[in-house]
């Protein structure tokens, strides 16, 4: 609990974001695949009355593995901005001594940065793409 009290504004933020994401795509996930309709040329096609004619339409691409994925995207993720000084250390033990003396530079916090909010914009491209 301490870890995640001394995580700054932003760091916060974006574990709340990957959180709610997979809160929110997990009902909408089974919702969409759990619909029922006719295969037709490795589509999935749902029925429906419109002023008396049945129709035949849609497409239904939902995949429970995207959804795994993407949370598994996301706890890679949450790892990473929970244990960023960690992690650092431990990339840099196999290269320097005294590690634990060692302090990242800005250009090292910039793209811890960078690259835990793009991880995030992953997650939710891969929760999206997985809908389809």
């Amino acid at each position: 609990m301490d870890r995640i009290k001394n995580l700054n504004h932003y760091q916060k933020a974006l574990l709340l974001i990957m959180l709610v994401m997979t809160l929110i795509f997990a009902p909408i996930y089974h919702k969409t695949v759990s619909k029922v309709g006719y295969e037709y040329n490795d589509v999935i096609l749902m029925q429906s009355v419109e002023n008396g004619n049945t129709v035949y339409s849609g497409k239904i691409k939902g995949e429970w593995i995207a959804w795994f994925v993407a949370v598994l995207v996301c706890i890679f993720n949450g790892v990473s901005i929970l244990y960023a000084d960690e992690l650092f250390r431990w990339n840099l033990a196999f290269q320097i001594r005294n590690v634990d003396k060692a302090e990242p530079s800005d250009w090292e916090i910039a793209g811890r940065y960078i690259g835990w909010t793009l991880v995030t914009v992953m997650a939710l491209v891969i929760f999206i793409m997985g809908l389809q």
